[in-house]
């Protein structure tokens, strides 16, 4: 009787493991039989063409690599975790040619043509700030402002130091190096600055977005680390790290806020409709100020 009854626990803790484990917002149960689906498509070349195989390729290896770092004994705590295995990872990948040319072909439209990174930015920008606590938001942004200038100003004239001291020009370091990475890194930095770049200046957007692309990818690596770094500090000085907290006397109770109701995905498709609308005044805006990208 006893055997049974730790057998069955056994099995019990096994199965509740099992369904608890997820990659990203895939249950694992599901989500290797996509992986398996997915390896496949890539080896027979049968991966849809469009936006819908863009995304099923990105998401699924995507979501590999994020696993596998966050699961790394030393990247994870020192390195950034999924984040830095994802870009090396995929990187990786291209450069041992394990992924086909029709699938980086598919990728590469997906990221480019079809403008994911200009969605992600949309979303990215509506999402941060009409997520955030409107009363914080008000208080904290006159103070944030302020260091964030500031940062800018000290970031913009180190580039300009280190680039003429290395023969590179101070002009083409702050151009090419410390706007790109300031600005976002490749979605909201590199992409809208080579297009910024090409509208002004004597070459196309390719040319620049060539010269913006190591840099801001350098620069993602070693703020993926540097982040990772200063978490291992928060955690050992918890008095180091307001916790997500952007002012000491303001307090928001995230836990209330989390479960004040299911999640609602009418919800979500108001949010990728807000997201459009952003999007088309940006474009509109951009048409009577030329000058100004649509991002901006």
């Amino acid at each position: 009787m006893t055997d049974t009854m730790l057998n069955t626990m056994t099995d019990t803790t096994k199965t509740s493991l099992w369904d608890k484990l997820c990659f990203g917002f895939i249950p694992a149960k599901y989500f290797f039989a996509f992986l398996f689906i997915t390896l496949a498509g890539i080896l027979f070349d049968a991966t849809p063409a469009g936006w819908l195989g863009g995304f099923v390729v990105c998401t699924v290896l995507g979501l590999l690599l994020e696993k596998i770092g966050d699961n790394l004994p030393v990247v994870k705590d020192y390195f950034g975790g999924g984040s830095f295995v994802v870009i090396f990872g995929a990187a990786a990948l291209m450069y041992f040619g394990l992924i086909p040319e029709s699938t980086t072909a598919l990728v590469n439209d997906f990221i480019k043509k079809m403008d994911y990174i200009g969605w992600v930015v949309g979303a990215l920008i509506c999402g941060s700030i009409l997520s955030m606590d409107r009363k914080v938001l008000i208080k904290a942004g006159a103070l944030y402002f302020i260091p964030i200038i500031i940062g800018l100003g000290v970031a913009f004239a180190l580039t300009g130091i280190i680039g003429q001291i290395m023969g590179f020009g101070w002009r083409q370091a702050i151009l090419f190096v410390a706007i790109p990475i300031m600005g976002g890194g490749t979605s909201a930095g590199a992409v809208p600055m080579s297009e910024m770049y090409g509208s002004v200046l004597a070459n196309d957007a390719k040319y620049y977005l060539s010269l913006l692309m190591p840099a801001v990818a350098l620069g993602n690596a070693l703020a993926i680390v540097f982040a990772g770094l200063m978490n291992r500090v928060g955690n050992v000085l918890p008095n180091s790290t307001g916790n997500g907290v952007l002012m000491k006397n303001v307090q928001i109770d995230i836990k209330k806020e989390a479960t004040a109701e299911p999640l609602n995905y009418s919800y979500l498709g108001m949010g990728f409709l807000i997201t459009g609308m952003f999007f088309i005044i940006g474009i509109l805006m951009s048409k009577i100020f030329p000058t100004i990208h649509y991002y901006a």
